[in-house]
């Protein structure tokens, strides 16, 4: 991902001549004599590129995010033994104008890469404007701003925060007496020195890309129905409530274990659909049912650490039991994932949860001996004819 600005680069040999035939002496006039009596005409740069990426979960959508960018004239410093001189640009003597750069927006609906891990977009420096009129090393810090819910600026190869960066231009005498911007070179360290004999030494942390990560929670919820008198047919209604997210995030629904519409059946008369992406409003809240039954799930995807949310279970006959796993006890926000009858509450996720719910209905059957009537008449013939059997006999006794 990372790389070097180099604009019509030149041979180490050849620019290190160049730089150190234009920097002999430090500039300190507006214009820089060539030959006795002749002076540079001022140079122009031109446009450059830099990249600005997200990384993320694949269950993630991309965050709401405008990424801003200041530029300002670096430091300078004096040449010193092996090292040119490094010239702040803008600086009124021998370079005029600061370079922009235009916001880069990313929204919920912009399309990651192939594996859905990350995003990246362009950025543009634009020189216009900006003109030098002597050969050095003209240096800018770049400052980017911004921020989103769960979104850190983290520079992998440095493990350190990414939010600035500096930007060297390179400005040479092409030996004709006229000047040219030859090179183009973005890092990682404004205070790093430019050697004169070894023009790759600088480039050791060069990095053209303003990295940033995305940490995103999901929070699964699951149904189980137990018991004798249990329909494992019925859907069970949810609501989900969520809160304190960015306005306009997207939530990816995962339904892969649950139906997208669901059936007419001996309990169920009306058929609801389950949405596969949910939008925050622009206070950071929404509210969706759900309906699952026996052994179905959801699974919302892409929460912040500071979206919290609820889950409440229709009214319904059966005796429910509620589970939470994952962001159960949160020390950090000093809060209980509160269970009540029928519902879960967590005011922030800080990790991957599951609420699994249980709902019970038995009903006692009687223990004995049940026979249907059929039975129970062949009983009281049986019985009559005994009777009778009985009472001949006791008559051919006495006879």
């Amino acid at each position: 991902m990372k790389k070097s600005i180099i604009r019509n680069p030149k041979t180490t040999a050849v620019l290190t001549a160049l730089l150190v035939a234009g920097m002999a002496t430090t500039p300190v006039m507006a214009e820089g004599s060539t030959t006795e009596g002749s002076t540079y005409t001022p140079v122009t740069s031109e446009s450059i590129n830099f990249d600005t990426t997200i990384y993320m979960r694949n269950t993630a959508k991309v965050p709401n995010i405008t990424f801003k960018y200041a530029v300002a004239a670096g430091t300078a410093q004096a040449a010193s033994a092996g090292n040119l001189a490094v010239l702040a640009g803008n600086d009124g003597v021998t370079s005029n104008g600061l370079p922009t750069i235009a916001d880069i927006v990313f929204t919920a609906n912009d399309a990651k890469v192939a594996d859905g891990e990350s995003i990246t977009k362009h950025g543009t420096v634009n020189f216009a404007g900006v003109t030098y009129k002597e050969p050095g090393v003209y240096r800018y810090v770049v400052t980017e701003t911004g921020e989103a819910q769960g979104v850190t600026h983290e520079d992998d190869a440095h493990n350190q925060e990414d939010r600035k960066k500096a930007l060297d231009v390179y400005v040479t005498d092409n030996g004709n007496g006229k000047l040219v911007v030859s090179a183009y070179v973005m890092h990682n360290d404004e205070s790093a020195k430019v050697a004169q004999l070894d023009t790759e030494k600088e480039l050791d942390d060069k990095d053209t890309n303003f990295e940033h990560l995305l940490t995103t929670f999901d929070v699964t919820l699951s149904k189980k129905v137990t018991g004798n008198q249990g329909s494992r047919d019925e859907y069970f209604q949810f609501t989900v409530d969520i809160k304190g997210a960015d306005a306009g995030t997207q939530f990816i629904v995962d339904l892969a274990n649950a139906d997208t519409k669901t059936k007419v059946n001996g309990v169920n008369k009306e058929i609801h659909d389950n949405p596969a992406l949910l939008t925050a409003g622009a206070d950071g809240t929404l509210s969706q049912d759900f309906w699952i039954k026996n052994g179905q799930s959801i699974k919302i995807q892409g929460l912040g650490a500071k979206t919290g949310y609820t889950v409440t279970e229709a009214d319904n006959a059966y005796k429910t039991n509620i589970a939470v796993t994952g962001d159960a006890t949160n020390e950090t926000e000093n809060d209980i994932a509160a269970v009540a009858a029928k519902a879960v509450t967590d005011k922030a996720v800080l990790k991957d949860t599951k609420v699994a719910y249980t709902n019970e209905k038995a009903g006692a059957v009687p223990t004995g001996i049940v026979m249907p009537i059929a039975g129970a008449t062949s009983i009281m013939l049986i019985g009559g004819a005994g009777v009778g059997y009985f009472i001949l006999k006791n008559k051919k006794r006495e006879g």
